[in-house]
């Protein structure tokens, strides 16, 4: 809630709004004029409630592109990339089925980590559990897509930058066992050092 508080002090005295922008930051502002710091708050609180934001707080007006459209885009810089045609497009399919006509502008950091819990809770091919790892590649994927979007001027801000990490620790340990020829080598070394 924006507000209004005169300020008095050695220099005089001093009309101070106090608020908050669209991205959570307090801003305070001073006027020499009552006048002039309530014409600036009916500015504010209008803003506010139209979600006019870039005419008050030099917010970049969001464009309304869909994760659609920023997927077309991807696919048609990216696309022609090994990796790409390996693997990034079956996970392409699978995040745009859950992001598709969503406004980028309206995916929040809720939504990214909401999305990856839930991807970990479904099952894969065959009924076995997600790997933590599986859905740390689509969730790259999304990052790398939404960095390349603020890249481009299709959205101002990343979601991702709006918390923690949204990967899962990988346990990246193989249980390996020797073969044959290994015991044989290694009992002979053993061996070699007794003597």
């Amino acid at each position: 809630m924006a507000k209004l508080r005169k300020q008095v002090n050695k220099a005089g005295v001093s009309w101070q709004i106090d608020y908050y922008d669209p991205q959570g930051k307090r801003v305070m502002k001073c006027f020499p004029k009552k006048a002039e710091a309530e014409a600036y708050l009916g500015k504010v609180v209008a803003a506010k409630k139209e979600g006019r934001y870039h005419d008050v707080f030099n917010v970049k007006k969001e464009t309304q592109d869909t994760f659609n459209d920023l997927a077309a885009r991807y696919t048609e810089n990216f696309g022609t990339q090994k990796a790409f045609r390996a693997s990034k497009r079956y996970l392409l399919a699978v995040v745009q089925e859950h992001f598709g006509e969503r406004c980028l502008s309206e995916i929040t950091y809720l939504d990214l980590e909401t999305y990856r819990n839930r991807r970990k809770a479904t099952p894969a091919k065959g009924s076995k559990p997600r790997t933590d790892a599986s859905v740390n590649r689509e969730m790259a994927l999304i990052s790398h897509m939404i960095g390349k979007a603020v890249e481009w001027g299709m959205l101002e801000t990343s979601p991702f930058k709006k918390g923690k990490r949204l990967m899962f620790k990988e346990n990246n340990h193989r249980l390996r066992f020797l073969a044959d020829s290994e015991i044989e080598a290694l009992f002979k070394a053993c061996d070699d050092l007794k003597t």
